[in-house]
């Protein structure tokens, strides 16, 4: 069972697009990225919910990341759920990771007359993280087989969508055909802010948070949980990055003009992996699902790369200032 606490806000063109996918399914395999924090596993559940428990659907939902109980890592039908716990104890590794490759052996457990003229949906959430890059150009495409076997066992439909976090995996799975990339982005700034009332944040602290967070619902969290102490934010965020900061500084002179111009990132590619590795920027694929940022330097925000989060761009300019200054 899911509970929120929080009403979900905005994602309305996400959401109908998704739904839309549902109902009429979607051919090969839809792929989403975005930065973290920014709602992609909020989306996920959202959708579940919204067809969880319809007679014309057979919806699954799997967390990758969860660490402690296969059944924890799944929503779905009793029978789906007993399935793939059954699966997954033959396989090692920790609960999500398990659940994500025993989904790809899920039609050879089940009922035909579960699958049988019914719309199937398959939703799998922060898959990389999971399983690692160097398997998710087969885990991909395993996926697809799974969608090819549900519609041959009379599956109405079929969509299978897989999300992540970070950028890298855009580059292995933009070579294939059995793949369709998509990105979702932070919240707009009216969103952003109806997302701020919704937590109660004081009228003053609103629109520096738009500049430093950019419309990241996770940040937002964290703020709030600290009181609305932007100090507080950067501190906790600047400690948390140190280490990763502490490697940047051979790429001193290139990070000044990325930290001007994300864009001119292209430039330098051992600089471009890294941060890219790191999460700390992705690339941006115009449109997007949804909402489509507007390229603003002040936010980081360019026409083929941005920062996940600004406050990355004001925490890193700072640590090269304190460390290259003579």
């Amino acid at each position: 069972m899911i509970v929120f606490r929080l009403k979900f806000i905005d994602r309305v063109e996400e959401l109908s697009k998704l739904m839309s996918f549902c109902s009429k399914g979607f051919y090969p395999i839809l792929y989403i990225y975005g930065p973290e924090g920014c709602g992609k596993t909020r989306l996920l559940k959202e959708l579940y919910l919204r067809i969880k428990g319809r007679s014309d659907f057979l919806a699954v939902y799997v967390d990758a990341q969860v660490v402690s109980d296969v059944r924890e890592a799944v929503l779905g039908p009793d029978e789906v759920v007993k399935v793939l716990a059954e699966v997954a104890s033959e396989l090692v590794g920790p609960p999500g990771r398990v659940v994500s490759l025993a989904i790809l052996r899920l039609v050879r457990r089940l009922r035909v007359e579960l699958i049988r003229g019914k719309h199937v949906v398959v939703l799998i959430d922060d898959v990389v993280k999971s399983l690692g890059l160097d398997s998710i150009e087969l885990f991909i495409k395993n996926l697809l087989n799974l969608v090819e076997e549900l519609m041959g066992l009379g599956a109405e439909s079929v969509f299978a969508v897989a999300t992540t976090s970070e950028g890298l995996s855009r580059r292995l799975l933009a070579k294939h055909n059995y793949v369709v990339l998509q990105q979702i982005w932070n919240l707009d700034r009216n969103s952003f802010t109806e997302l701020l009332r919704e937590l109660s944040a004081p009228d003053d602290v609103i629109e520096y948070a738009w500049e430093l967070l950019g419309g990241n619902p996770r940040l937002a969290l964290m703020l709030k949980a600290l009181n609305w102490s932007f100090k507080d934010l950067k501190e906790d965020l600047r400690r948390r990055l140190e280490p990763l900061l502490e490697d940047l500084i051979i790429f001193s002179n290139e990070l000044k003009e990325v930290i001007e111009d994300i864009d001119s990132v292209i430039k330098y590619p051992k600089l471009l992996n890294h941060l890219l590795t790191e999460n700390l920027i992705t690339p941006i694929t115009r449109p997007c699902l949804g909402y489509t940022p507007e390229i603003n330097k002040e936010l980081g925000v360019g026409k083929y790369y941005a920062w996940q989060v600004p406050i990355y761009k004001e925490l890193i300019s700072k640590y090269l200032t304190e460390h290259t200054a003579k």
